[in-house]
This record gives structure tokens, sequence and C-alpha cells, in this order.
């Protein structure tokens, strides 16, 4: 299966969604890229997360965090997994503030670097948490949005405490209260993706002054603005490279680099690789274990 760029039902009105996913069989190798924060606990079995060159194995009690616009690969590997995954925008826990790290800084750490699960203790809570916020998105019950939210704070409180890797400066959380004022930059970004958009423009859109809006976007999201147009553009060349037949300098053009040269350049410090090596490897066939596929109940 073709990365599609995928909104996972996220909008200005559902900034949370949830899925229960029950696989009688293992699956074959599946890629996407989606827009919103991704977070999923595996309850049963085992299943495989790839991102360019890092693949690891998450079984039961272990989560995974998957950051917008970044193309990753799944797969089930063990009959009978069931896992819960999660999307969210950024606004369903922004104004949130709490000791320790914001919590968006989880997800802008490299793949081997983001928390799963530190140690076999904190495996049972993780999987207590996820128990309760699936319930909360199936049951809907009155008042259920809060007690999602507040569940998955509690997530990812767990998965971040006392979390730091090496050579990595989180962002604190307490002046990440502001997400409001950037919210039109935001959805600038995420309306379309594959366009160029610039600080000024950003910042007018938000009534701020350049140097107001690079400050609390990057205290608010945990990256710079620029970090995080260029990981959508990136993104959008992804989904054109392996669902096109567009030359490298024809997408480049098409998702706002100056040409082929300033795409090859940014897309190897960010993917560790070309895009002709990345479209190769990425469309080379990949065996799995079956083809099985999964029972969904969705929020």
């Amino acid at each position: 299966m073709l990365p599609k760029l995928t909104q996972r039902g996220l909008g200005p009105n559902t900034p949370f969604v949830g899925r229960l996913l029950s696989f009688s069989e293992p699956t074959d190798f599946n890629l996407e890229v989606h827009h919103g924060f991704e977070v999923g606990v595996v309850f049963t079995g085992e299943g495989e997360r790839q991102y360019g060159d890092f693949t690891t194995l998450v079984g039961p009690g272990e989560a995974w965090l998957t950051a917008p616009w970044e193309p990753h690969g799944w797969r089930v590997t063990v009959s009978g997994t069931r896992e819960c995954v999660f999307h969210f925008l950024p606004e369903f826990i922004a104004d949130q503030v709490f000791e320790g790290p914001w919590y968006l800084s989880l997800f802008w750490a490299a793949p081997r670097d983001r928390p799963g699960s530190r140690v076999n203790e904190d495996r049972g809570e993780i999987l207590e948490i996820a128990g309760d916020l699936t319930r909360e998105v199936l049951a809907k019950r009155r008042g259920w949005r809060s007690g999602a939210q507040l569940s998955l704070l509690r997530l990812l409180h767990t998965l971040g405490r006392e979390w730091e890797p090496p050579g990595y400066s989180v962002v604190r959380s307490g002046a990440t209260a502001g997400f409001e004022r950037i919210v039109p930059a935001v959805q600038l970004v995420y309306d379309s993706p594959e366009q160029r958009v610039a600080i000024s423009e950003a910042a007018a859109a938000c009534s701020l002054s350049p140097s107001q809006f690079r400050f609390i976007f990057l205290q608010t999201m945990g990256l710079s603005f620029g970090r995080f147009s260029r990981r959508a553009r990136l993104a959008f060349v992804t989904h054109l490279l392996l669902n096109t037949k567009l030359a490298v300098e024809s997408c480049a053009q098409r998702a706002g680099f100056v040409d082929g040269s300033h795409l090859h350049r940014a897309f190897v410090r960010h993917y560790g690789c070309t895009p002709t090596q990345y479209r190769d490897r990425a469309l080379r066939p990949r065996s799995a274990s079956g083809t099985g596929g999964a029972s969904e109940l969705r929020d």
C-alpha cells in the first residue's frame, strides 16, 4: 500500500479521534502520512513500526508516537493483535500546563529517541490508561471528550516522566498556553501542506509581529514554524514520489522548493536518504507474514 496524506477525520470541530483495532492474523506492510499527532498502544500481540531507517517492535503495554506529516510504515506481526490508535491536533492539549516537558516535544524527537515504555512496571500503567482512554472514546458517555483529554494527558505524562534524550532540548510546559494565538498559521499549513508559507504571512494571519510569532510558535509547538512547515512540504514530496511518476525536480516545484538541489539537501537532512533512494526503497516489494485485515471500532 502506498502512503497517502490523510486527515484521519480531524478538523476544526474534531481535534481528537480514536480507534480500537483487532487483527485476526498478521498483515502486510502499510505506509501512511497524516497531519495529526499519533499515539498508539498495543494491548495484545505485536506490531512493527518503521520510520526511515529505524524499525522497532511494539508489544503489550508499549506505545509509539508519530509526528504530523511523518511518513511511517507499520504491520502486525502476530495473530490476535489488539491495539488502540489516537490522532489529535495540538489544540486538544495546548491549554494544559503541567510540570515537566511540553508533551508535543515527545513527538519532535528522533523516532529512536522517543519514549515507548521505559521499564516493565510502566507497561501495566500504560495498559490501564490506554484502556480508560479507549473506553471513553467507544462509550461516548456525557463529557467523554474531557475524559479522553485527561486520559491522553495522563498517558503522555507517563511516557514523558523523567524523559530527556541525550543532546535534545525539550520545551518546558510553562509557556505554552497561547496556542489560540497561532491557530491561523497552523491552519494555513494544515490546509495546504505543499505551500511554502513565509514567516511574515504566518505572523500577519495571527495579527502578530514576526518576532512575536516566532517566539510564541516555538514555545507552543516545540519547534520553529520554518521546521513545522518544511516537514509538511517534505511529507507532500513523499506522497508525490510514491503516488506519481513525477521527476524529483517536478516534485520540488510542486512542493515549493527552489529546485531539485534544494529539495535534495532538505530531504537528506530529514530522512537520511535522497528522494530517489526513498522512492526505490519504499516501492521495493516487502515480505510480510500474511495479509490479514482488521476489525475496527471507531469513535
